[in-house]
């Protein structure tokens, strides 16, 4: 028993035991899978690592190139993340994606280790606040792709985290979760304290551009820096509250906040720290199930999608657009098609610095089947895309205040835009422009200047408009 259920001491004692095996680890909310062996963990996951942990890991550790293959095998049924999976085949999906990457010859072994361990690292991490759960041991599975892979020590694992844990405690008054999301109200208050804060006003400022409704861990990899360091530099402009924190994206606030000393803020939780209730099961001779636990997540899945305000047809969202007006009563996105029965729109939302270039796809639009929202100004109203999960979205390569390749990479990092085509257009059809959107995320290319049937057709491609044709 101890006071807290902590990874740290929890991997001494499995070091010192020599125990070899899979451990499943099994809190309140999420599921842990550990593969250990003569010291070493070869594979960690947990039951939410599916999100976007990959697809932020591979550019970090300089795969960026395997994007678009990523995100093609993820479309493929054999690889699809199911929202009913539970258990091993729920833990084991990061695993599976990265062994495809390594039979379809696009990493070598040694590569993927790599992939894994930070990947591990990141599972054992997690594990950190953790105040209670079920340990049980497995017999160690046979005929794992990864078993030749070294894995990482478990002892220079521990030292490791000890050091990011005692990062984090530090800043544990104000920061529970790397996962928590900053955003600026107030420009102007945040570069008075520039000086106090110790960031430049420029990089102030890229990062304010960049903090649409990111995390601190996605900041961190955004600007290559670690998200330890990038929380000690927000950290003072967090305590004069010129710089504010959202909670982390649902499934995300599920899983434990980090351990701190101090007494966690009341705007982010009210729970008290208890003992531990930990139970350590040993199964030796058991079979692995790919069943062994519930995972809840069809229920979050199902929440995340409902549209809880109403717009109408066609808005445009601008940087000087009023609050009020954004909220105006409008017509539902489900129009009655005169025979009785509802149908659904497709949400289109455009992004281009061009006022007449977004004037003439509203014209190509039958409002009848589509629902356009424009936003001229990315920068400063990025944030409502997040409101409505759009059917797909139309991005200008070319934009003065941030690229369409880079927009198009901070909302793929995101698990709400994941599966949410969107096309680049451009004026330039070079093969190496087109390569650029691709590595960024994107679906498609649309070339400048386009007519009504090209882009029909494009949209007939991704939202196969059939259907309501």
């Amino acid at each position: 028993m101890h006071d807290h259920f902590e990874v740290i001491p929890f991997l001494t004692k499995t070091l010192e035991s020599g125990q070899t095996g899979r451990v499943y680890i099994t809190g309140d909310n999420v599921e842990w899978c550990l593969d250990i062996t003569d010291g070493r963990v070869i594979f960690a996951a947990h039951s939410l690592q599916y999100l976007n942990t990959l697809e932020t890991t591979l550019p970090s550790l300089g795969y960026e190139a395997l994007l678009p293959i990523y995100w093609r095998l993820t479309q493929l049924e054999v690889y699809k993340r199911q929202i009913d999976q539970t258990g091993l085949e729920a833990l084991n999906w990061t695993s599976k994606i990265v062994g495809a990457l390594v039979q379809y010859n696009l990493l070598e072994t040694k590569q993927a280790g790599e992939i894994l361990a930070q990947l591990a690292e990141d599972a054992v991490e997690a594990l950190l606040g953790l105040e209670k759960a079920t340990v049980v041991w497995h017999p160690f599975p046979k005929e794992l792709w990864y078993t030749t892979i070294y894995g990482t020590e478990i002892t220079a694992l521990v030292n490791h985290l000890s050091g990011r844990l005692k990062a984090w405690q530090s800043l544990g008054d104000l920061i529970c979760s790397p996962y928590q999301r900053p955003y600026c109200e107030s420009p102007d208050d945040l570069y008075k304290l520039a000086r106090q804060g110790g960031l430049p006003q420029r990089m102030l400022e890229s990062l304010v551009r960049l903090m649409q409704g990111a995390s601190i861990r996605q900041l961190a990899q955004t600007v290559k820096q670690d998200d330890t360091k990038l929380a000690q530099l927000l950290y003072p402009y967090i305590k004069q509250r010129a710089i504010k924190l959202w909670p982390p994206l649902p499934p995300l606030n599920r899983l434990p906040w980090l351990p701190i000393k101090q007494q966690q803020p009341e705007s982010v939780t009210d729970a008290v720290s208890k003992p531990a209730d930990i139970t350590v099961i040993n199964k030796p001779s058991e079979t692995l199930t790919t069943g062994d636990t519930t995972h809840p997540e069809s229920k979050v899945i199902a929440a995340n999608n409902t549209v809880s305000e109403k717009k109408s047809t066609t808005d445009t969202w601008s940087s000087n657009e009023n609050e009020s007006e954004s909220s105006a009563s409008g017509n539902n996105n489900l129009q009655n098609n005169g025979s009785g029965s509802l149908r659904s729109k497709h949400l289109i939302i455009c992004i281009d610095d061009s006022k007449a270039m977004l004037e003439k796809i509203e014209s190509y639009l039958d409002p009848d089947y589509f629902e356009l929202k424009t936003i001229m100004d990315p920068v400063k109203a990025i944030s409502k895309i997040c409101v409505r999960k759009p059917s797909l979205i139309l991005m200008d390569i070319s934009m003065p205040s941030i690229s369409g390749n880079s927009l198009c990479s901070i909302l793929k990092r995101s698990y709400m835009f994941k599966d949410v085509p969107i096309i680049m257009i451009s004026s330039n059809s070079g093969a190496l422009n087109k390569a650029k959107a691709e590595v960024s995320g994107a679906a498609g290319y649309l070339e400048k200047p386009f007519s009504k049937e090209q882009l029909m057709q494009l949209l007939d491609t991704y939202l196969n408009l059939n259907p309501i044709e």
